[in-house]
């Protein structure tokens, strides 16, 4: 929803939105156009219990520029997840591909010695969120990373993946 109405606003530039809101439904309304949707009744989960309460033992920053560079390689055309690999020991981080035997590498600012894997779509999205530049708190490779940007309110909780 959030998504489609963020297409929808920046297609139209700065316009006028109304919103609706009843004990069911939702809607927004624009100049020719209008999105209806259910309103998720019940209790929220305790989204607090995903947090890491380890202290972080690693540190990475990344910048969106080079994120992109990076994510953009030409390995997968199958439409299957791309993982970044980071090796915070060597401070670097890559892309490898199994089937055209290549590798994108590039260094990094970082602290620690673990080796991890992100799914680079998410990567970038949450650095494009949050403005360019991130940093990860890890504890371990296979526990949830926290990613922080520059607002201190905002931060994200990424799984790593096998790489």
């Amino acid at each position: 929803l959030i998504n489609a109405l963020s297409h929808l606003i920046d297609a139209k530039g700065n316009t006028q939105v109304g919103m609706w809101v009843n004990t069911t439904r939702v809607k927004f309304q624009g100049e020719g156009w209008s999105i209806t949707s259910k309103v998720v009744d019940g209790v929220y989960p305790d989204y607090t219990r995903i947090f890491p309460v380890a202290e972080a033992t690693s540190h990475m920053n990344l910048s969106l520029v080079s994120l992109r560079r990076i994510a953009a390689s030409p390995f997968r055309s199958d439409g299957r997840v791309q993982a970044i690999a980071f090796d915070l020991a060597e401070k670097r981080a890559s892309i490898k591909s199994n089937d055209l035997e290549g590798e994108i590498s590039m260094p990094i600012e970082a602290s620690g010695s673990i080796q991890i894997g992100f799914n680079s779509k998410y990567v970038v999205d949450i650095a494009r969120a949050m403005g360019g530049s991130i940093r990860f708190d890890m504890t371990s490779n296979s526990d949830p990373a926290c990613v922080y940007g520059e607002d201190p309110n905002a931060v994200f909780v990424l799984m790593p993946m096998r790489v």
